[in-house]
């Protein structure tokens, strides 16, 4: 049998500064470079880090497949994890559905969305730095930037995205569909050597109903911690999503070649045993930029 590892989890949708707290439950998106099937078994591990003891006591995992729907669920009656000692569990129950249509996004709880940044090639065009993105839509609180938090790994290039003239896809999912996007903003934390970043362009897919959106970058060059914004571009191929649910309800194309699943992860709120404390975890809150600048297309380095 193989193994698919997700890597880190990045960011809880619930719980961005505080995940795996007592009595909480978290989700995160990961992406599987193929189509992993029926699933059977899952393998959870713990590295064992924060003070006041690090045992954890998860009540149980479901993991949803964006593609198809199928929900998987793994009970775990609950257990208590040790650092370092895997948790392999078997799929007690699955709920399938041979799609969803765009109009029970609502129901699913998440919709998906495939992020893919083209970064230019100009000499020193790649950028070792981490990126986030933001996306500003019509409905959901319209006018409000959504951040997806951190972004995993990439779909194309999982070790080293960002390199000159790649295309890089991530997997989010927001727990609202965001209607038509409007704007995007994008910046990236500048470390590594070199990190300025030239961005040629940005396609956003809802995965759910196929609809794309193209924000033309013009090659501009993302200076650290400086976030620029786009709008659409006049060539997108975005289409009124109102429209596309009226005609004609599920995109009838094959899922990519990479497959993005919504793992949540309940955590119980038993008290831990005698001598074990429980986790205490207060993770750094992140900013949001109220006021970005826009920053004009740089000529490329020498």
């Amino acid at each position: 049998e193989v193994w698919f590892e997700a890597g880190p989890l990045g960011r809880s949708m619930e719980h961005p500064e505080g995940p795996f707290q007592s009595n909480q439950s978290d989700t995160f998106v990961v992406t599987s470079p193929s189509d992993l099937g029926p699933l059977r078994k899952l393998r959870v591990t713990q590295r064992g880090k924060g003070a006041g003891g690090s045992d954890w006591q998860l009540a149980g995992v479901q993991v949803e497949a964006m593609a198809t729907g199928a929900v998987y669920h793994f009970p775990c009656k609950p257990v208590w994890l040790k650092k370092g000692e895997p948790l392999e569990v078997s799929a007690a129950e699955v709920e399938v559905e041979s799609s969803i249509p765009p109009d029970q996004s609502e129901r699913a709880g998440t919709t998906p969305y495939a992020v893919t940044f083209k970064t230019g090639s100009s000499m020193g065009a790649g950028t070792d730095a981490s990126v986030t993105v933001e996306l500003q839509g019509s409905v959901h609180a319209a006018g409000e930037w959504w951040r997806p938090g951190a972004l995993g790994a990439s779909a194309e290039h999982p070790a080293n995205p960002f390199e000159n003239g790649s295309s890089d896809t991530f997997h989010v999912a927001s727990p609202h569909d965001l209607g038509e996007l409007q704007r995007i903003r994008v910046k990236h934390d500048g470390k590594g050597w070199g990190a300025d970043w030239q961005l040629d362009g940005v396609q956003v897919r809802n995965s759910r109903t196929g609809v794309t959106w193209d924000f033309a970058c013009n090659h501009a060059w993302l200076k650290k911690n400086t976030p620029v914004e786009f709008a659409l571009a006049p060539r997108a191929s975005a289409v009124n999503a109102t429209s596309a649910q009226a005609q004609a309800p599920v995109a009838t194309e094959q899922p990519s070649r990479n497959s993005s699943a919504a793992v949540s992860a309940p955590t119980n709120e038993k008290p831990p045993p005698q001598n074990q404390p429980g986790p205490s975890k207060t993770l750094p809150a992140s900013s949001t930029d109220k006021q970005p600048a826009t920053v004009p297309p740089n000529p490329a380095p020498a």
